[in-house]
């Protein structure tokens, strides 16, 4: 089964007619229930700021102020929950996810964006040097799992979804810090009033004043068996594993689409999102990260167009193909490894005539397998250099150096065409690698 992008999120909060209908009714009532728990609610913070975290007392005291807030909670399973496990991930449906788990399993949610430090505080976040990089960020977790009897809890897909069709591609930073890792599955309802709790649009006021509208939420927090990275098991393929596991415990499709995919369709579809909190640290966030400007560039060329800065991007890998072509794909895929990709597969938009490929210094052209190209003489979806388009072709011994790099079929699962295109990918950096050790042998 093979889940859309637009299936993970809702786009209006309002799910029917009848519902409308209710709402109109209700919204005197709402309306005065928001405005008396906006008011309790105030306690509630500042109960929070004085009684200490570890405090059983608290998460009982607070617990209950949070059902009178609206928010029913029902953990299941917590046998599983294996105190020793120090990295806690979840799947992501609502702003207040990390508050509801809490209640139950009290954690630290590291803060991976820019707040101020009482907002960061209150908000119940913990800075961990995200702002100074990847690497540091990772060790002051690993440093906080090895000396704080409280678990970290992360949220690896990056982004909120409706919880209704399908998870998110995880992010790997979270399974990279321990072996062992402790899944929970978080689903959230409002069965009087069909009410989504996040839209796309919607701001975190926004999201909060509605959970203070509606009658009540409830919360379902389960907790899965400890899962543990093998030795043959990389963070990625551990990721996976997770995630495939939590998917089919809640009946859900294990998507390929990452946080960065959500962000594209939400500019696709004109919406004026907020600037949505990633849960993702520097450099671990699933996007198309443009290489830093060197020392020496002027200020007139670090504003390049974002599209041009991809041009550049594809050219880095792909230097024979020219500008307009690569910028006739981007206009389409809006993506450097979708254009790389259609390159590779002559899936271009506008056929790439042999006679417009660059010519190497001895005046002959690279060849491309397009339709302009004789498919007696080149295989179809493979790049080939013979010993007259190399640079080292002054060398008196000659030999052709084709590299496929189209895969055999097509992959029946979205894993197979990724790790197929991962093949290839890095067939690709190869040969770019073996061109340029012959380029540096004939310069010496």
């Amino acid at each position: 089964m093979v889940v859309e992008i637009a299936q993970l999120f809702s786009p209006q909060r309002i799910g029917d007619s009848k519902t409308a209908v209710i709402l109109a009714l209700y919204f005197p009532l709402g309306l005065i229930l928001a405005i008396l728990r906006l008011f309790i609610g105030l306690h509630v913070f500042i109960i929070a700021c004085i009684l200490p975290i570890q405090v059983p007392f608290r998460r009982a005291l607070l617990r209950t102020m949070y059902t009178v807030l609206g928010f029913i909670v029902y953990p299941s399973n917590q046998q599983y929950r294996n105190p020793n496990v120090k990295v806690i991930v979840a799947n992501h449906v609502s702003v207040l996810d990390h508050v509801i788990i809490g209640l139950i399993f009290p954690s630290v949610v590291p803060n991976v964006w820019s707040l101020p430090p009482f907002l960061n505080w209150a908000l119940g976040y913990t800075n961990m040097g995200a702002a100074q990089g990847r690497q540091v960020f990772l060790d002051a977790v690993r440093k906080h799992c090895r000396q704080d009897t409280r678990p970290v809890l992360a949220f690896p897909e990056g982004a909120m979804t409706n919880g209704k069709a399908g998870l998110l591609k995880f992010s790997t930073w979270a399974f990279s810090l321990e072996r062992d890792i402790q899944p929970m599955t978080v689903t959230i309802s409002r069965p009087l009033l069909n009410i989504k709790a996040e839209v796309l649009g919607s701001s975190l006021w926004q999201d909060l004043l509605w959970f203070l509208f509606v009658p009540f939420t409830v919360y379902r927090i389960k907790v899965l068996p400890v899962e543990e990275r093998s030795d043959f098991e990389n963070a990625d393929d551990f990721s996976r594993s997770v995630q495939e596991i939590m998917a089919d415990d809640m009946g859900l499709i294990s998507s390929p689409f990452t946080s960065a995919d959500k962000a594209e369709y939400v500019k696709k579809l004109g919406v004026q999102q907020p600037r949505e909190r990633s849960t993702q640290p520097p450099q671990v966030r699933q996007t198309i990260n443009t290489p830093p400007r060197p020392s020496g560039e002027s200020p007139r060329s670090s504003r390049e167009s974002p599209v041009d800065k991809m041009i550049k991007q594809v050219q880095e890998v792909m230097p024979h193909i020219p500008a307009h072509i690569i910028r006739k794909d981007l206009e389409t895929t809006r993506s450097v490894d979708a254009t790389i990709f259609n390159i590779l597969e002559n899936k271009t938009e506008i056929p790439i005539p042999a006679e417009e490929v660059p010519s190497s210094s001895t005046g002959s052209a690279m060849p491309l397998s397009t339709p302009h190209t004789n498919p007696q003489s080149l295989p179809h979806n493979t790049f080939c250099m013979t010993s007259q388009d190399s640079p080292s072709s002054t060398l008196s011994t000659p030999s052709p150096a084709c590299t496929k790099f189209a895969a055999d079929k097509f992959g029946s699962s979205s894993r197979e065409r990724q790790l197929s295109l991962q093949e290839r990918k890095a067939a690709l950096l190869a040969n770019a690698r073996k061109r340029f050790t012959e380029t540096s042998k004939v310069s010496n």
